[in-house]
């Protein structure tokens, strides 16, 4: 996975279950941020400064992209998040192998609903 924030750094998932923080003028890496217990398949960020991260794990992690403090984490999903996107609203729409997309609210992250697959 890989997402350009609006930061100028380069942020990208990894097989070893950590987002790699690169440099976007120079590429020597930054930080590295830890938290999921399965490899990170999706990134996205909003114009907020924070940063949300999709794992095998099932989870999506919050942070802010200014400390890489991790925020929060959302659950949910029962199957690995292998997409995310975020609406013109700053809500997070996540795409799961559970056959479900789930809506959370841009400013709370309080869960809205759940789309299932038919």
């Amino acid at each position: 996975a890989l997402f350009v924030g609006h930061d100028g750094f380069v942020y990208s998932g990894s097989y070893d279950c950590t987002v790699r923080v690169w440099s976007g003028e120079d590429g020597r890496q930054i930080r590295t941020l830890k938290g999921h217990i399965g490899p990170v398949t999706s990134l996205a960020g909003d114009t907020n400064g924070r940063l949300y991260s999709g794992s095998d794990d099932g989870e999506i992690r919050m942070w802010l992209c200014e400390t890489s403090e991790h925020i929060k984490t959302l659950i949910g999903h029962t199957g690995a998040v292998n997409a995310l996107v975020v609406g013109h609203r700053g809500e997070l729409y996540p795409r799961s192998n559970d056959a479900t997309i789930r809506v959370w609210k841009g400013c709370t992250h309080e869960h809205l609903r759940v789309t299932q697959r038919q």
